[in-house]
């Protein structure tokens, strides 16, 4: 009797715990009641009794927005060596180094936001599981 009833607990908990449940969905997006949100959105509209967590999910938006920025900057890096490789082979290699070091830039940065989103989903969590 007592395992039918610690079961049935169980089941009942899982099922008002999984409501508020915010789950990471893809690359830098979240899910919530089946709506999918990028960080920005998320901070925003959902965690404003969250303060921990919206921090999180702010500054994975910053870094976002920056990294669009930064991929502009490594495009015209690139570019603008294949102009010079055929003027001077030393400032095209210059400045496709450069432009490949802004995208290993962007990629260690996007490995930044996905670890704030994650650290954001589970403060945003808590924060509902413990309210």
């Amino acid at each position: 009797m007592r395992l039918i009833f610690t079961l049935f607990l169980c089941l009942t908990l899982s099922s008002v715990c999984a409501q508020n449940v915010m789950l990471e969905c893809g690359k830098n997006t979240v899910e919530f009641h089946g709506v999918t949100m990028r960080p920005g959105k998320v901070a925003k509209t959902l965690c404003k009794k969250c303060e921990i967590a919206r921090q999180h999910f702010l500054k994975a938006k910053k870094m976002r927005s920056w990294n669009i920025v930064f991929s502009q900057i490594g495009f015209t890096e690139i570019i603008l060596s294949l102009f010079k490789m055929e003027e001077e082979t030393l400032q095209g290699i210059s400045h496709a180094t450069i432009g490949g070091s802004v995208f290993f830039l962007i990629e260690e940065r996007n490995k930044k936001i996905q670890r704030e989103i994650k650290y954001g989903i589970r403060e945003f969590n808590n924060c509902h599981i413990l309210k």
